[in-house]
């Protein structure tokens, strides 16, 4: 059947409750969460839940930052300075060719430091322990009589159930509700 065709949940004062329709059970269900949240299912880039077995891919940022920090490494700047755009004919004497050697034995290390940084990424990928970190809003969502004052909720959100003008979101402000433009 239809969603239509079945009664809302409600609490004990007859008033609706969160709630979503699960077309196989055909009924609805209230909405569970945690800490003014609803649960939900993240989903990766391969159209699958992310799991332990199933992880997302978060390194980008990191390699950006390592690879940044090769390139303003003292050693690049160095073989930048010797290597001129007309060509090789600077690192021809001895001196220069030895300073290039010692400068590539220096990448070589921080070269080997990276690449074991990469080792320690892809191990906590693969064992499930890289920890990702989520930023946003928080919206709460309740019945306009359950809304807290503004002022303990400076920039979270609340969506009222009940709410008389049109159901919009509304965010604190620390002192008042105001509308989500």
């Amino acid at each position: 059947m239809a969603h239509n065709t079945k009664p809302i949940l409600t609490d004990v004062n007859g008033k609706p409750i969160p709630q979503y329709f699960d077309p196989l059970a055909d009924e609805y269900k209230p909405l569970l969460g945690q800490h003014g949240a609803a649960r939900s299912i993240l989903y990766g880039p391969d159209d699958q839940p992310i799991t332990n077995e199933n992880p997302l891919e978060v390194r980008a940022r990191l390699l950006e930052e390592l690879l940044g920090a090769i390139k303003d490494s003292d050693g690049i700047k160095k073989i930048a300075d010797a290597v001129t755009v007309s060509g090789l004919e600077n690192l021809a004497t001895e001196t220069k060719l030895e300073a290039v050697r010692t400068l590539v034995e220096d990448l070589k290390s921080e070269l080997l430091l990276v690449k074991s940084e990469l080792a320690n990424i892809k191990a906590n990928q693969l064992s499930g322990d890289q920890k990702v970190q989520l930023s946003g809003n928080d919206v709460v969502i309740g019945l306009l009589a359950d809304r807290p004052p503004a002022s303990e909720m400076r920039g979270r959100g609340y969506y009222a159930w009940d709410e008389t003008d049109g159901h919009k979101l509304k965010y604190s402000d620390g002192t008042n509700w105001r509308v989500n433009q």
